[in-house]
């Protein structure tokens, strides 16, 4: 029996939808590494180690991913390609049970994650496996990851760990060795079966699961564009020591620098793209059929096949015939946009229901279009609330097409941009007046609570102690008891000393209010501020917008600038009151952000919120010091930023 596998599997069914829209065009695992599919690089990592045999497992763009492997398969010393079709997509469990002919004799297979790009010595797994002869041996990373697996002295005790990034924890690097006895504890009538779980029974009934770390190992999950594009950068740091850039593409992208000065970092071009003299790059891919015009200026961009760029951008972008719906083709149509000649940029995830993209066409036609959901019914009286507030002489994006019934609505674009950038990059003084700008503003916005009665807007619920209590509910529900591990009853304590903070801000003159004012939902666009996520708005304290907006974990503003702030609000404003609520407002306002970075970071495409939590609870700890009381919070404080530190 020969120690190094003979055969392999390759996961390549799943549907790539973190990926997308990229993934509308080409299969995940199609999509170009340094400008070689990764299903390629995969294959080829198994064929030096001895792999005579890969079978891929298909089901989301099948044909598209046969036809490749058919081609594939002709070329000189390829290993021999066979296919395992599944009609359903059946998990690893599931593949395997499909595939039983990997694991029909008595030697072990290898099965690999389809969108992983690695460089190993498979030695130490292969060791490992020989002597210990386990169910299976995986490839473990004990420094990157989310580390949520259990690893005690080579054996895996725990598959989603409590604690992950703790002691004895280490992330699953998509490579492993399986054994046939796997099948025992998989239902053998098939369907969907989890590889996991079939562990789980294994080491029940007293089988081992090895997890073995190598030294000197290079791994990259590509699930995301921001996954994808580290991958790349690391790729082309490291590229003495790894295989993926050929001298071929290295020479290429030295002859492209040479040719245009203005490309910086990394630059993954494709052979077939063209850039105009003038475009500029850095750190971004553009892949086949691309073309960036002379005002391109590209940062951290993925450029898909057959898309024109030719202004400044970052992120994904894509031809709108790939992106966009039919209906959403339509708005664009009605504005006498050409979809055909437009190009999508995909935006960040914000933590609503709510999504945006870019769509740009030639050099100034470009627009924000927003998709929205139904589980937020605010979201349908946006248009109605942008209106009124413009019509107060409050900046907010003018809406070019609107259409409720398909919940999309089309956008002025007002930037990129955000009130926190200009914390980030600005003097003191500088940001001081600017924040007085949107201080203006909010003004406006506050004194315009009797007009917005009188229209009968269609606003949400007016703030009240049971509104407050909710907050703080979730707050315990979202943060203390699934984040940071409190005890109900710990919670419950807490909770009814913060209900205090409802004398507080019961007897507040009536506002107008964002009810959202953090740094990220205000724009600046040619040096003046536009508030974006209105849609929330309400009657309240406006000392909660103050809150929102001054004690922000976000712009995290130092405490002197924020009194200054306070008194010039003061000042134009007459209300003095707000003043005083203050501090208590940024005790109710930051329970609910802490909620919110809770119950967003538990979500993969939103686990950065879980970030603020400690800049939010060093706020909540200012906020403290200017007040007297709340003594469990005083205790707690401490011991929650030591658990999330800033």
């Amino acid at each position: 029996m020969s120690l190094y596998p003979k055969k392999a599997l390759i996961l390549a069914a799943g549907y790539g939808t973190r990926m997308e829209p990229l993934t509308r065009d080409l299969p995940k695992p199609l999509m170009p590494f340094w400008n070689k599919p990764i299903l390629q690089h995969s294959i080829e990592m198994l064929a030096r180690w001895g792999v005579e045999s890969v079978t891929v497992n298909v089901h989301h763009r099948a044909e598209e991913i046969i036809s490749w492997l058919l081609a594939y398969a002709q070329t000189p010393g390829a290993v021999r390609i066979q296919v395992s079709c599944e009609p359903e997509i059946l998990g690893t469990g599931g593949a395997l049970v499909k595939a039983d002919w990997l694991l029909a004799d008595d030697n072990p297979c290898w099965v690999f994650n389809g969108d992983v790009v690695a460089q190993l010595d498979p030695e130490p797994l292969v060791r490992a496996f020989a002597r210990h002869r386990p169910l299976a041996a995986l490839w473990m990373h004990a420094q990157s990851g989310p580390r949520t697996v259990r690893v005690e002295k080579q054996r895996v005790t725990d598959f989603h760990v409590d604690d992950p990034g703790g002691d004895d924890t280490a992330t699953f690097c998509g490579l492993q060795i399986l054994d046939g006895r796997v099948l025992n504890f998989l239902p053998s009538g098939g369907g969907f079966a989890s590889i996991i779980q079939a562990y789980r029974d294994g080491m029940k009934m007293g089988e081992q699961i090895s997890g073995i770390q190598v030294p000197d190992s290079w791994w990259h999950d590509l699930g995301t564009p921001k996954q994808y594009l580290h991958a790349h950068a690391e790729a082309w740091t490291l590229r003495e020591a790894l295989p993926f850039i050929s001298r071929e593409t290295e020479k290429s992208v030295r002859t492209l620098k040479k040719n245009n000065p203005c490309i910086e970092g990394f630059a993954c071009v494709d052979p077939k793209a063209v850039i105009d003299p003038g475009a500029r790059l850095c750190n971004s891919v553009v892949w086949s059929g691309a073309h960036l015009g002379t005002h391109a200026r590209l940062t951290d961009a993925v450029v898909g096949r057959q898309t024109s760029v030719n202004m400044p951008a970052r992120g994904v972008l894509v031809p709108a015939a790939l992106a966009l719906e039919e209906r959403e083709k339509n708005l664009l149509t009605r504005l006498k946009w050409n979809p055909d000649r437009t190009t999508v940029q995909a935006l960040p995830p914000r933590g609503s229901d709510r999504s945006y993209v870019r769509v740009t066409s030639g050099l100034r036609r470009k627009a924000i279009l927003v998709r929205y959901g139904t589980s937020r019914g605010e979201n349908e009286h946006s248009v109605k609330l942008g209106a009124f507030l413009s019509k107060q002489g409050i900046r907010v994006a003018k809406v070019l097409s609107d259409a409720p019934a398909e919940r999309i609505t089309i956008l002025e674009d007002l930037g990129d941009i955000h009130l926190l950038d200009m914390v980030g990059d600005g003097h003191s003084l500088w940001v001081q007046r600017f924040y007085a700008r949107v201080l203006d503003q909010l003004a406006l916005m506050h004194g315009a609570a009797p007009a917005a009665i009188a229209a009968k807007l269609p606003l949400q619920p007016a703030f009240s102690p049971k509104l407050y209590q909710w907050e703080r509910n979730y707050f315990a529900e979202q943060f203390l008891e699934p984040v940071a591990g409190w005890t109900t009853r710990r919670s419950r304590h807490l909770l009814k000393e913060l209900g205090s903070l409802d004398d507080w801000l019961a007897d507040a003159t009536p506002a107008l209010i964002h009810r959202d004012l953090q740094s990220t939902n205000v724009l600046v666009n040619r040096h003046q501020p536009a508030f974006i996520d209105f849609q929330g708005m309400r009657i309240g304290a406006a000392a909660y917008d103050l809150a929102s907006l001054l004690a922000d974990p976000y712009a995290m503003l130092p405490v002197d600038q924020q009194l200054r702030l306070l008194a010039y609000y003061a000042q134009i404003t007459g209300d003095h009151q707000a003043v005083e609520q203050f501090w208590p407002a940024c005790i109710q306002r930051l329970s609910q952000a802490l909620g919110a970075f809770g119950l967003l970071g538990r979500s993969t495409s939103t686990h950065r919120f879980l970030s603020y939590i400690g800049p939010a609870l060093t706020m909540m700890n200012r906020a403290l010091e200017h007040l007297h009381g709340f003594q469990s919070l005083r205790k707690a404080i401490p011991e929650l930023r030591e658990q999330f530190p800033s």
